[in-house]
């Protein structure tokens, strides 16, 4: 009976560890995807701002041609 409460103590503290080395696991992977996130709405607000730019310069250079043209 020692024997299998021994045991039973044993496998049980086994996965107790198994289960916190996995939330810890998950826990990281989490904290990258959050990462990965920001960097996402940050490319995003980059891109943005490059379109603007880019509609400035195009709208430019119409004016320019425009009144060349004219």
């Amino acid at each position: 009976m020692r024997k299998l409460a021994q045991s039973s103590t044993e496998s049980a503290e086994k996965i107790s560890r198994a289960l916190s080395d996995i939330k810890a696991a998950i826990d990281l992977v989490v904290a990258e995807i959050n990462k990965v996130g920001l960097i996402a709405s940050s490319q995003a607000a980059s891109t943005e701002e490059i379109t603007a730019t880019l509609q400035e310069i195009t709208s430019t250079a119409q004016l320019l041609v425009n009144k060349t043209i004219h």
